[in-house]
């Protein structure tokens, strides 16, 4: 092959030698530099999925799976062609939204109104609560506090 330098062995190494080096010095500062590499508690978890849904985070539009850790302020969206978006927290308390539904997570709200766990924007949600807690839930419309039993609200376009 003309034009090509000859490779040599004595090269061939040090080049290996370099690369492993500057990935390793990579590696290195995104574990220690970048904040996303960081587990993050989670204020929930996914865990049941049927159909599509997505995750807006930050500025962040992101497809749900299982397993997923949501984290306050996020917002949900569960697609008309989706079936089912269950999601669980640490106390016990689950929600799962139905198809058409769009919801945020543990909103940042004035009052009392901020200590719901869901903000429900459109579309259906079933609250069930473990036993001996208690939950609540808010809207554009209507607000829920101290939900003791399982629940399901409706809020659909008129």
């Amino acid at each position: 092959m003309a034009g090509l330098p000859p490779v040599t062995a004595g090269g061939a190494g040090r080049h290996n030698r370099r690369m492993i080096f500057r990935c390793a010095a990579l590696l290195f500062s995104l574990l220690v530099f970048c904040p996303a590499a960081e587990a993050a508690p989670g204020l929930a978890l996914v865990t049941i999925l049927d159909g599509e849904a997505l995750l807006l985070r930050d500025n962040a539009r992101l497809a749900l799976a299982e397993g997923v850790r949501l984290q306050a302020d996020n917002i949900l969206e569960v697609p008309d062609k989706a079936r089912l978006l269950r999601i669980e927290f640490a106390d016990g308390l689950s929600l799962a939204l139905g198809p058409g539904t769009r919801a945020q997570l543990a909103p940042r709200l004035p009052g009392e109104r901020g200590r719901a766990r869901l903000y429900l924007l459109r579309g259906w949600a079933k609250i069930s609560v473990g036993k001996g807690a208690a939950a609540g839930l808010a809207s554009p419309l209507f607000d829920a506090s101290g939900i003791s039993a399982d629940a399901v609200f409706a809020l659909l376009p008129e």
